[in-house]
């Protein structure tokens, strides 16, 4: 590898079927005003107007 460069990846995951249960608890951390950018995961309908 070519270079000096810095990893890095923060990331707690949690799996299982009360998993949403964890999330008011993981974003108390980053206060009262914080932005979270979102995506929708595209829909299987979208790929019949794309043939």
């Amino acid at each position: 590898m070519l270079g000096d460069f810095t990893y890095e990846n923060p990331c707690r995951l949690h799996f299982g079927p009360n998993a949403l249960d964890q999330l008011p608890g993981e974003l108390a951390g980053y206060g009262p005003r914080s932005s979270w950018p979102t995506a929708a995961a595209p829909s299987s309908a979208a790929a019949c107007t794309r043939r």
